[in-house]
């Protein structure tokens, strides 16, 4: 599914990736770990371009991720960013449905429907026409989360999924819960849909 040769990444005198060589096959779910600033965000970024890599490739479902075709890439490459990067003037349900909406991959009534479907799974479903600075740090996180899911992808990149939050739903007494598998490490992550992680120290 990705295929990483030789990705490197340069900040000025500073390299941050030497190298790296990776295959994620299909399924797996993988989880980078190290301590701050060893390039595991940089990493996630060089896989959808977010960061522009300074050598190597990245192979995606058999294809070399370029400019060219990002947009498509990153259709089904989702991401949940560190802050979330929830928009702040739009509501919830607006913030989970814009994409699809606007690119075409759903109409407004169906992308709001499935909006409801993802927010009452994680319990935040009274929260649909609310805004994102009315959200504790733990209900965005999973605001951000939904977001992803809602574009369908193939991949979810999660970076620093554990900064600093504690289970879903500890925060509010609803919603499930976030396994804590006792890991005390800044983790980031590269999951297929569906799989429980394999840990990969790096």
């Amino acid at each position: 599914m990705i295929d990483v040769k030789g990705l490197q990444k340069n900040y000025g005198g500073l390299q941050v990736l030497k190298g790296v060589d990776l295959t994620i096959n299909k399924g797996d779910c993988v989880v980078l770990v190290g301590p701050s600033g060893c390039g595991k965000s940089t990493f996630l970024r060089c896989l959808n371009r977010l960061e522009e890599p300074d050598g190597g490739h990245v192979i995606f479902n058999g294809k070399e991720v370029t400019d060219h075709d990002i947009d498509h890439v990153r259709q089904k490459m989702g991401m949940v960013f560190q802050h979330f990067n929830l928009f702040p003037h739009l509501t919830v349900k607006k913030n989970i449905t814009l994409a699809p909406v606007r690119l075409g991959l759903m109409k407004q009534p169906e992308a709001d429907k499935k909006a409801m479907e993802l927010l009452e799974r994680i319990g935040l479903a009274d929260k649909a026409d609310t805004y994102p600075n009315m959200l504790s740090g733990g209900q965005k996180q999973r605001i951000a989360i939904v977001r992803a899911l809602a574009m369908n992808p193939d991949v979810l990149l999660f970076d620093e999924p554990r900064d600093g939050r504690r289970g879903f739903g500890a925060d509010e007494g609803t919603g499930p819960r976030r396994h804590d598998d006792g890991l005390r490490h800044p983790r980031d992550g590269l999951c297929p849909r569906g799989r429980k992680p394999h840990h990969l120290h790096r």
